[in-house]
């Protein structure tokens, strides 16, 4: 699953708007609504704000081969 799918789930099961999202993390409606539509690419950066706006946890796994 890509990470913009997961941001839109988990702003729905919050009933966060992308305004608020933006206020959350300080950037602007527009890059918010950019990175969701995938029209930007995420950056480590913008992936923690979003991440600590959202209470979101980032968990890498290895995949058994």
């Amino acid at each position: 699953m890509n990470f913009s799918k997961v941001v839109i789930e988990r702003m729905n099961q919050l009933c966060i708007s992308r305004y608020e999202l933006s206020k959350k993390t300080n950037l602007s409606y527009s890059f918010i609504s950019d990175l969701i539509k995938r029209r930007r690419r995420w950056n480590e950066d913008t992936i923690d704000k979003v991440c600590e706006a959202l209470s979101l946890v980032i968990k890498f796994e290895e995949k058994a081969s």
